[in-house]
C-alpha cells in the first residue's frame, strides 16, 4: 500500500450537490464556522435551477446579504445581483455577475452610504477598471488592466491629487518564495504517511483549514473546518502553525490582514 498527498491552494467552497434547503454559519471573515462563533448565517433555499441565499447578522438577525447561486455546478457560483448590507441597513457591497459566473460590475460603500470603490469588468476575464474614493469623495486610486502591456496598472493619489510612487491597490500575502516556496514548505514538513501509519484504508483524506496572515505576516487564528481522522487534521495544523512569516497583503498601499484557506488531501493507495 502506498501513500501520497495533494495540495489544493486558494479558496475552497462546499459542495452543493444533493442538498435541498440548508443553513450555514460564517465568522467575520466569511469562513464557515459553528453557530456559537458565527457573525452571520445564510439560509439557502432551492428554487428551480438555483439557490436563493439570504444572510442575517447575529444576534440581531438584521439582513446581511442576498444572492443567487447556480444549482447545476459542483460548487456554488454566484450569478445575477449579489448584495451585502451594513447592520444599520445601508448598502455595503453590490455585484452583478452573468450566469456563467463572470462579473459585470461591483461597488463597495462606506457605512455612511458614500461610494468607496467602483469596478467595471470588460469582455475578458482579466479586464477591469477600478476607481477608489475617500469618504469625502476625493479620488484615491485608479487601477485597471492595460491591454497593451498586458499588466495591471495601479495609480494612487494623495490629498493634493499627486501620484503616489509605487502605489499598490491590492496584493495577496505571499509566502517566501511564492507559491512554489509554500508548496515546498508543506512537502518538506508534512508527514504524508501518517494516515497509513494510523491504520487508514485506501482512499482520500482531505482536511481544509483557514488561517489569518496578519499585518506583520504572522500566521494566526488557525482553524480546521473538518477532520477526516487518522491524525491528518492535527498534522496539517502542526505544520501550518509553525509557518515562517509571510509577506503581508496590501490593500490601498497599506498592509492588511488576509484570511487564507488551504486544503490538503492525503491519499492512501493499494498500488
Amino acid at each position: 500500500m502506498k501513500y501520497f498527498f495533494t495540495l489544493i491552494l486558494g479558496i475552497a467552497v462546499f459542495n452543493a450537490n444533493a442538498q435541498i434547503n440548508f443553513t450555514k454559519y460564517y465568522d467575520s471573515t466569511d469562513i464557515p464556522t459553528i453557530k456559537e462563533n458565527a457573525r452571520y448565517y445564510t439560509e439557502f433555499v432551492k428554487q428551480d435551477s438555483e439557490y436563493v441565499a439570504t444572510s442575517y447578522y447575529l444576534p440581531s438577525k438584521k439582513i446581511f446579504g442576498k444572492a443567487h447561486y447556480d444549482l447545476d455546478t459542483v460548487i456554488l457560483k454566484s450569478k445575477g445581483l449579489s448584495l451585502k448590507y451594513y447592520e444599520n441597513g445601508n448598502l455595503k457591497y453590490s455585484r452583478l455577475s452573468t450566469y456563467k459566473g463572470k462579473d459585470i460590475y461591483s461597488y463597495s460603500y462606506y457605512e455612511s452610504g458614500k461610494i468607496e470603490d467602483s469596478t467595471v469588468y470588460g469582455k475578458d476575464w482579466n479586464d477591469y477598471d477600478t476607481y477608489s474614493f475617500s469618504e469625502n469623495g476625493k479620488l484615491m486610486g485608479h487601477t485597471y488592466f492595460d491591454n497593451q502591456s498586458e499588466s495591471d496598472i495601479s495609480l494612487g493619489f494623495n490629498e493634493a491629487g499627486e501620484i503616489i510612487p509605487g502605489y499598490i491597490y491590492y496584493k495577496k500575502p505571499e509566502f517566501p518564495g511564492g507559491m512554489r516556496g509554500w508548496q515546498q514548505y508543506l512537502v518538506k514538513n508534512l508527514n504524508f504517511g501518517l494516515p497509513l501509519d494510523n491504520g487508514a484504508k485506501t482512499g482520500k483524506y482531505s482536511v481544509t483549514l483557514s488561517f489569518q496572515v496578519d499585518v506583520l505576516g504572522n500566521v494566526s487564528n488557525l482553524q480546521a473546518e473538518n477532520n477526516p481522522g487518522y491524525g491528518t487534521m492535527e498534522e496539517a495544523i502542526r505544520v501550518i502553525k509553525k509557518s515562517p512569516a509571510w509577506v503581508p497583503a496590501i490593500k490601498k498601499n497599506v498592509p492588511t490582514a488576509f484570511r487564507h484557506r488551504q486544503s490538503i488531501t492525503f491519499l492512501v493507495s493499494d498500488n
